[in-house]
């Protein structure tokens, strides 16, 4: 038996399900009846509608609704991870990971290292979601999710405790003149950064590639970047999970 899986076949049928299945739970949540949703995506009428609704929000006062999000997606660190490998390809920097660097049986917990021709740059990952608002000095942060505010330690702090882990195991094996950097990074897409007077110190995965790319435009050749990330790569130990019993 031959099945005809040509497009005239299979977009008829993919078309019925939307209409079937996913246009009643769409209309629903935007209090519309079948009939009006599906006439407003053909007619434009859903912008009209989406802004009549906001003007109604507006006059009454009423807050807007707010997405529901989440911490700590398992996979935001590895496609920052593969960007910044496509990142120091490119521009011929080093890059090493992980960057558990074991001081004295107390590990650096930084995702990787960007070694470029002047300094090396530890990244400091954070899963946080939300609207990110920073603390004064070293207070603690405030995050804004799912209509809660939570407070969190200042990525600052927590960076500046894995630079003073990682710097003195530079300088014990000879790279007291190799400067360092810790950037603290928020994976998360849904993270809103509002801090003023630290965004060059914590950042979104954007802003991190913004920041990376101005730093190697002009910088002075100091040394080279390869021989400096096979140093790093030596102080690293691998973290192996521990097996369940």
């Amino acid at each position: 038996m031959n099945i005809d899986f040509s497009f005239n076949t299979v977009f008829p049928l993919i078309m019925a399900i939307f209409l079937i299945f996913l246009v009643p739970v769409m209309a629903s949540r935007q209090g519309m009846s079948y009939r009006e949703y599906v006439l407003s995506l053909f007619t434009g009428r859903k912008k009209r509608y989406d802004a009549l609704e906001e003007e109604k929000r507006i006059r009454s006062g009423e807050k807007r609704k707010e997405r529901h999000l989440f911490n700590g997606k398992p996979n935001e660190m590895m496609q920052l991870l593969s960007t910044l490998m496509i990142f120091a390809r490119r521009n011929k920097l080093g890059l090493v990971y992980p960057g558990t660097i074991d001081n004295d049986g107390k590990i650096a917990s930084i995702m990787c290292f960007v070694v470029t021709r002047s300094r090396v740059y530890g990244i400091n990952c954070f899963g946080y979601a939300g609207v990110i608002k920073e603390g004064t000095g070293s207070k603690n942060w405030n995050q804004h999710i799912n209509y809660q505010d939570v407070s969190i330690q200042s990525p600052v702090k927590m960076d500046e405790e894995q630079y003073r882990l990682v710097r003195d195991s530079m300088d014990r094996v000879g790279m007291k003149d190799v400067p360092l950097e810790i950037l603290g990074v928020f994976t998360s897409r849904d993270a809103v950064l509002n801090n003023p007077a630290t965004r060059d110190k914590v950042m979104t995965v954007k802003g991190l590639l913004e920041y990376l790319r101005g730093a190697i435009k002009d910088e002075e050749e100091k040394f080279d970047a390869f021989t400096v990330a096979k140093q790093i790569k030596e102080l690293v130990k691998e973290i192996k999970p521990s097996k369940r019993r």
